[in-house]
């Protein structure tokens, strides 16, 4: 049971219920039985494709939906402009993009400054 826990801890689910069936084969402990259908069951939204879906709609739904502090928190900053400024203030510090936006050329408009080999094309 032991190393069947530690296949399951390893995200080997086959490895676990290939050692829970060879014990049960050994001593006809229900335990070992009833651990397999545990196991099985958690795989159900693997027998079909519309199943994994569904199982997959309810996470997201469960983890994304629903007041959350941090999703309020963030909706609140971008409704009141606050996430706005302090992203346009921490652009606006960056040195590659202060090289960049202070030196473009009229001639050459560049469509990003990330590094500073394109800065220095765009600088040009």
């Amino acid at each position: 049971m032991r190393d069947a826990e530690l296949e399951l801890w390893r995200d080997n689910l086959d490895g676990a219920l290939r050692l829970l069936r060879d014990a049960y084969a050994q001593t006809a402990d229900p335990r070992y039985a009833r651990r397999v259908v545990e196991i099985r069951s958690w795989m159900r939204h693997l027998a079909t494709p519309s199943s994994y879906a569904a199982a997959y709609e309810h996470y997201y739904h469960q983890r994304k939906s629903g007041l959350r502090f941090k999703i309020l928190e963030r909706n609140l900053r971008i409704l009141f402009g606050r996430k706005t400024r302090k992203t346009v203030r921490r652009i606006a510090e960056y040195p590659e993009y202060t090289s960049c936006s202070s030196r473009r050329s009229s001639s050459i408009a560049p469509r990003a400054c990330s590094t500073p080999a394109v800065a220095k094309v765009a600088s040009r």
